[in-house]
């Protein structure tokens, strides 16, 4: 019997809704029912009371431990309502797994009030100690309003009432103890104005309910050492609709997520507040955040046959689309090949409809398109895309496209996107398609953008979306994640403003919440405008450039330059990138874990991952730190007698392993090695 269908069979068995669908009237509003959600590894137990489920218990099925909620709480509570519900139901479903997402259970409890319609959803993957919580309204009419109020005053506390806070709580975590503590992380995207990805805050409960930002967050308790996590799936706090200033509040026994991101003035139509994940019984931080990658890379299921790429887009070297034709795409193609390139990027200017970002001052597009604006350019491709789509062929590449599908229809013309996509995918194998301009910002834009994304990934497994998040209002790292990879930030030599350990920073940093092997990482012609930079040692021509393609390997590496422009000694990396290319699928349906130190240009710090055939994959640097040795400690279990398999090194090193981790000694400044230990 599999896993998951005695997933399945103890849900049905448990869940004690006696009939699908129970209509719940004033006669019933006082009923209670005890539903149960269950696989191998934990079992949560709520209470259906009227118009509410309240969260009962949790139990650790590994252990045998079991946390109970004293709040008497409602999973959800928003909005407001005095009245009771004309209408409720609970609802029992499988959904079975797509090409991209895995298999889950779900139950759905509705309640139809006088105002709105509201279904809340809760999902229990089959393999992992997850749930998802998930609300849907649709308003009869306006609400007054249905968004949380500040927790902040500054009143003298002469009195015990005024400890208490008005708010309203769209989900709940009721699992946790009186005392406990929360990291809180926020994340910036907008990359082209920022390189400080994440923030990271500590608090502690407190009689007074406290509130906080941030898109993920680890609740520990100090008495009995539960950890757990929430994740709040939605744009970073500042691009959120309807954001209230905060994400979340903490008070002692129970942690409260806010701002759902509804749209009060919204009727008619079913609005979705953010999901909000849950994670819990992980014994260190570190199995948190494996915990949390491995949920991830079950809602978007890497399939190495489409997400494998290793992308060159021009733009980097700062001509725009000045060079864009025929004519040096063809050229182009011949001199990405010798690098090893397997997509081939033609970034803003292919089409006829020139943008704003043109090197020509008729580019004008940027929020309005029509189909005619997305067809080839007609003189800088006279012949449309085919000949260079055939030459790609030719050479085992793929072309992928630019496109910006405008926000003056707030992304509603759904069946114009989906022609255009396709008609590129059938007639030139277009399957790379890089989402940029996107300006949300408005209920109806994120469902609208959602619904088109998740259309084409639903009739077409093998699009791949890069998501922009460079600039304006977008979904960041934890919202519409879940159609390709997310293209990270834009740099040049041209301004300055390219430097190594950056990149390999923020892929460290954010390689705790997101699987990097969905970040699109850049490198860029070193040998260009060298001129531009001080001599402090990290400045791009002081890296070999082997290390620069490495920092971007666990990723999806983007050569962000002009391959003609490469000088032959850049095309001496082809080797590295040939033995790459025959291991990448060993890791990259695995968390990939971060370790080291967080990259400074002076430190040591890597990434490893287990693969599925038991190899501990390594990726190891030394930046350009006086020292020549350091310990790392190991995120995974190290067998006895493991030995090390070097496949690259990029100076001479030493290696002893142990069982808690691995002894690495790089002799050359700015070096690194990659292996595995078997």
């Amino acid at each position: 019997m599999t896993r998951e269908f005695s997933a399945k069979i103890a849900l049905h068995l448990l869940l004690f809704a006696s009939v699908l669908f129970c209509d719940s009237g004033a006669a019933q509003s006082n009923s209670e029912d005890t539903l149960i959600l269950k696989n191998e590894l934990i079992e949560l137990q709520l209470l259906r009371s009227g118009k509410d489920l309240i969260p009962v218990k949790l139990i650790n099925l590994k252990t045998g431990e079991a946390i109970v909620s004293h709040k008497n709480s409602p999973l959800g509570r928003l909005p407001v309502d005095a009245n009771s519900p004309k209408k409720t139901s609970v609802l029992r479903q499988s959904i079975k797994a797509t090409a991209r997402t895995e298999a889950y259970e779900r139950l759905t409890h509705s309640a139809s009030f006088e105002q709105y319609e509201i279904r809340q959803h809760i999902d229990l993957l089959a393999d992992l100690p997850i749930w998802v919580h998930r609300i849907e309204i649709k308003l009869r009419e306006p609400l007054k309003s249905i968004s949380s109020q500040s927790a902040e005053t500054k009143e003298m506390i002469e009195a015990a009432e005024l400890l208490q806070t008005e708010g309203i709580a769209y989900s709940l975590f009721p699992f946790i103890g009186e005392h406990y503590s929360v990291e809180a992380t926020r994340f910036q995207d907008a990359t082209d104005h920022h390189s400080n990805p994440i923030q990271v805050d500590r608090y502690m409960a407190y009689t007074k309910k406290a509130t906080i930002e941030g898109n993920v967050f680890i609740l520990e308790s100090g008495r009995n050492g539960h950890r757990h996590f929430a994740l709040k799936e939605s744009p970073i706090s500042q691009s959120q609709v309807n954001w209230p200033g905060y994400d979340a509040a903490i008070l002692p026994g129970s942690f409260e997520v806010h701002g759902p991101g509804f749209d009060r003035e919204l009727t008619g139509m079913w609005q979705s507040a953010y999901n909000v994940v849950y994670g819990t019984f992980a014994k260190s931080k570190n199995e948190l955040y494996e915990l949390l990658l491995r949920y991830k890379l079950a809602q978007y299921r890497y399939l190495p046959e489409y997400d494998n790429t290793f992308t060159l887009n021009t733009w980097g070297d700062r001509n725009r689309d000045s060079r864009v034709s025929e004519s040096f795409i063809l050229e182009e193609l011949e001199a990405a090949d010798r690098l090893g390139v397997t997509h081939y990027q033609i970034d803003d200017g292919w089409q006829a409809g020139l943008s704003r970002n043109s090197a020509e001052s008729a580019g004008e597009n940027w929020e309005s398109w029509t189909y005619d604006d997305w067809q080839p350019h007609p003189a800088r491709f006279p012949n449309g895309l085919t000949p260079v789509a055939l030459k790609a062929d030719s050479l085992g590449m793929e072309l992928g496209l630019w496109y910006n599908p405008g926000d003056a229809k707030a992304y509603s013309d759904t069946s114009l996107h989906l022609s255009i996509w396709r008609q590129y995918h059938k007639r030139n194998n277009v399957r790379l398609f890089k989402i940029d301009g996107v300006n949300l910002g408005s209920k109806i834009a994120e469902k609208e953008l959602q619904s088109l994304l998740h259309e084409a990934q639903i009739s077409h497994p093998d699009i791949v979306f890069n998501m922009d998040v460079t600039a304006g209002t977008r979904g960041g790292y934890h919202f519409m994640d879940r159609y390709g990879s997310i293209f990270l930030e834009n740099r040049y030599t041209d301004w300055g403003n390219y430097f190594p350990h950056l990149t390999l920073r923020n892929a460290w940093l954010l390689g705790h919440y997101v699987p990097i092997q969905r970040i699109q990482l850049s490198f860029l012609n070193k040998w260009r405008n060298s001129d531009k930079y001080d001599e402090t040692g990290l400045e791009p021509d002081s890296y070999n450039f082997d290390y620069l393609f490495a920092i971007t390997m666990m990723g999806q590496p983007l050569a962000w330059m002009e391959a003609t422009g490469l000088p032959d000694e850049a095309f001496q990396i082809a080797e590295l990138i040939k033995l790459w290319k025959s291991h990448r699928n060993d890791w990259n349906q695995v968390p990939i874990i971060p370790v080291g130190e967080e990259p400074s240009g002076y430190g040591f710090c890597g990434f490893v991952a287990q693969s599925i055939d038991g190899k501990q994959y390594f990726l190891l640097f030394r930046e350009k730190s006086e020292e020549d040795t350091y310990f790392f400690n190991w995120p995974c279990e190290i067998p006895n007698g493991a030995k090390v398999q070097v496949l690259y090194e990029s100076s001479s090193s030493e290696i002893e392993v142990d069982s808690s981790g691995l002894q690495l000694q790089l002799k050359t400044p700015g070096s690194f090695t990659w292996g595995y230990l078997k």
